[in-house]
């Protein structure tokens, strides 16, 4: 498994909460196409339901890191409950500072 798909330790906990929630999304459109989950499922014979879903999140959720800081941005510009904007913007600056750990990613 690339290291980009496992960012677990230099991203803030709301971040990751939120790419993983991307993920489960992503999921569940890709696997209602049959030749989709049929890959998937061949790829992980011994898993079936939630557990092949958990399998392909804890897969995938580092690439959905990037989007999820910049949903969780964008949320900042909506008319949300105030508590909930500070919290979003305690944890994109958080997260911000964890970038000595991680490592540069290829472009």
């Amino acid at each position: 498994m690339s290291t980009a798909s496992r960012p677990s330790k230099h991203v803030h906990k709301m971040v990751a909460d939120t790419a993983k929630a991307m993920c489960h999304e992503v999921y569940d459109t890709l696997m209602q196409r049959d030749e989709w989950y049929a890959l998937w499922k061949s790829q992980h014979p011994k898993l079936h339901g939630a557990a092949l879903e958990e399998a392909f999140v804890r897969t995938h959720w580092g690439k959905y890191v990037d989007g999820a800081r910049a949903t969780l941005a964008a949320m900042l510009g909506r008319p949300i409950d105030e508590s909930l904007k500070e919290s979003i913007m305690d944890a994109l600056m958080l997260d911000n500072t964890l970038l000595r750990g991680r490592s540069a990613r290829p472009q």
